[in-house]
């Protein structure tokens, strides 16, 4: 499956849903959030992959809200395989801050070159 049919499938579980805080509901319901941001954070698409983020933070935070009526050892299981897979976006991130970072250097690098040969013909 190409990367654009897996965002868009991904993109299709959970969209639109409000949270629950029916335990495996919502852990599947914030996997999927979370998986369909780390598709989208591959893609290149941060603005949908932060708001995949967005919805898995709140499902997560209507499981941990309803955490007392739900059985800890599969919730803190789910939450810590969520958990997980945050680790993984955040490494996409950072490769795309530090990869941003060095484009803004080179840049500008690039001015100051000119600068200096536009001054010293």
């Amino acid at each position: 499956m190409e990367d654009g049919e897996r965002i868009a499938k991904e993109s299709q579980l959970g969209d639109g849903t409000a949270p629950t805080g029916d335990l495996h509901e919502g852990l599947a319901l914030a996997m999927a959030h979370v998986e369909a941001a780390l598709a989208h954070a591959r893609a290149g698409e941060w603005e949908a992959a932060g708001e995949r983020d967005r919805q898995c933070r709140a499902q997560v935070e209507a499981l941990v809200d309803n955490a007392g009526n739900l059985d800890p050892e599969p919730l803190a299981d789910g939450l810590s395989t969520i958990r997980e897979r945050y680790r993984d976006l955040l490494t996409l991130a950072e490769t795309e801050r530090d990869r941003l970072a060095n484009d803004v250097r080179q840049s500008v690098k690039g001015r100051v070159g000119t600068r200096a040969y536009e001054e010293n013909r």
